[in-house]
């Protein structure tokens, strides 16, 4: 340095000392800090991992125990959407099993009615007693008319085990009945049909209408002592097809109507399959929009309004 012409050598002395002291707190703070996060992201990550692979794992088990047939498991939290969809699905199976176990049971109590229908003995007794008088009568062709009836009849209510059926064949099953029925009657029931031919070509689900109709004759015109008439028509409204019976027969009452409405089928007092039986097993195989409904009154006559859906295809035919 250069001061009034002389030259000056300055010299800084520092205690280096402290500074490496520092240096290595530094060090040391920053490694400590380092080790700290790592086990902090270690712990989280377990955590997290707990969080998510566990739930699955349980709902691995659980699908495992559904799939074994343990019904009703369900499960809490953890993944939100996904266990509930689970519990939904855990739900749903419950319903649907318990639904098409009635459903089973209530076909196969149909069945079994709807046979010991067809094999009525009491229907199969009267009709070969009349064919019986009919032949001491001398009268060929009234007995060619009840045996071709009754052949007809037996052939339709058989059907090869097939659900889902024409129109025409139900409607056909019924008329061969009803033929007999005038026989028998001296011809003082009268049965008619108003039905769309075009209709006649839909299908639809088997269902025992001969029983039906059997109840109009002998609980409904048959008491009256006098002619009567039954009615079928036969209607669509959208997906819906309206089968209506009617009678002009001495109706029924409120208590009578009760009775009948849940009779299980197979009683004294009303023959056939039990209304009960056909309603429910329409309704949970096919909707609340579907089922039977009956309008009655003493002396007015009974009405029975079936809902049932149809098929424009052969399907099952």
């Amino acid at each position: 340095i250069d001061i009034g012409g002389e030259f000056w050598t300055a010299e800084v002395i520092l205690d280096t000392s402290g500074l490496a002291v520092d240096s290595r707190n530094i060090w040391l703070g920053f490694g400590a800090a380092l080790l700290l996060a790592a086990v902090f992201f270690l712990l989280a990550s377990v955590m997290f991992s707990r969080y998510l692979t566990v739930p699955i794992l349980e709902c691995r088990d659980a699908m495992t125990k559904i799939r074994n047939n343990q019904m009703g498991i369900t499960m809490e939290n953890e993944i939100g959407e996904l266990i509930d969809g689970f519990n939904e699905m855990s739900c749903s199976i419950c319903d649907l099993i318990e639904k098409n176990r009635v459903i089973s049971t209530l076909q196969k109590e149909t069945e079994y009615q709807m046979l010991l229908q067809q094999i009525n003995p009491h229907f199969l007794y009267n009709t070969l007693d009349m064919i019986s008088w009919l032949s001491y009568q001398k009268k060929p062709e009234q007995i060619s008319s009840v045996v071709y009836s009754l052949a007809n009849f037996y052939k339709l209510s058989l059907n090869k085990g097939k659900y889902i059926v024409p129109i025409s064949d139900e409607i056909s099953h019924v008329t061969y009945y009803m033929k007999i029925q005038d026989l028998r009657f001296s011809g003082e029931i009268h049965f008619l049909t108003d039905i769309d031919p075009v209709i006649l070509q839909y299908s639809i689900p088997k269902i025992p209408l001969q029983p039906i109709v059997e109840n109009a004759v002998f609980h409904g015109i048959e008491p009256r002592g006098t002619d009567g008439r039954i009615t079928v028509f036969v209607s669509k409204a959208g997906s819906i097809l309206n089968i209506e019976i009617d009678d002009d027969g001495v109706g029924m009452d409120e208590n009578t109507l009760r009775e009948f409405e849940h009779a299980s089928g197979g009683g004294a007092r009303f023959s056939g399959v039990g209304i009960n039986n056909i309603r429910e097993r329409i309704r949970l195989m096919y909707g609340e929009e579907y089922g039977i409904s009956i309008t009655s009154q003493p002396g007015m006559g009974t009405q029975i309004v079936i809902r049932i859906p149809y098929y424009t295809d052969k399907r099952g035919i």
